[in-house]
């Protein structure tokens, strides 16, 4: 539209940016209400990047690490949200390796003792198989989990 609308929609990326980190995608969503065309939202993300507002390497490190410690996610089902908001798989794949192997997977371990406590079920497989389904649904890879309970649980 206008270079009025532009100039508001930059000022409140500016600022949305300046809050937290974003993604493009988010930053796109909450200048919608600006009804820009095509090539000023080009503008737009490039001015963003260009003045370091935003950075989709810094924000897929960031999402990792939080998701991971406060929310207690694994590897694959960050990499979804990463993917689902247009982040490029190489800042997604360099963020990931930021995750340090041991502390993964003492964070499943851990998390499998918390489960193991919760459940009221008598029959240790279906323990062990509730545990492991609670687990691979917090984004942690099936295969390594499976591996770390059997180890944990032997004679489950």
């Amino acid at each position: 539209m206008s270079d009025l609308n532009f100039k508001e929609a930059l000022a409140k990326g500016m600022a949305s940016c300046s809050r937290r980190e974003l993604s493009a995608l988010e930053v796109l969503e909450r200048v919608k209400k600006f009804e820009l065309n095509p090539e000023q939202i080009k503008e737009l993300i490039s001015v963003l990047k260009k003045d370091n507002f935003l950075n989709h390497k810094r924000y897929a490190f960031s999402f990792t690490n939080d998701k991971f410690k406060f929310n207690h996610w694994g590897r694959v089902k960050i990499k979804n949200h990463l993917v689902h908001k247009g982040i490029e798989e190489e800042f997604i794949h360099e963020a990931q390796e930021s995750i340090d192997n041991i502390e993964y997977e003492n964070k499943i371990i851990d998390l499998a003792k918390r489960k193991m406590k919760s459940l009221k079920e008598e029959n240790l497989f279906l323990k062990k198989q509730k545990v492991i389904q609670h687990i691979t649904q917090k984004g942690f890879e099936t295969e390594l989990t499976i591996q770390l309970i059997s180890r944990q649980w032997p004679t489950l």
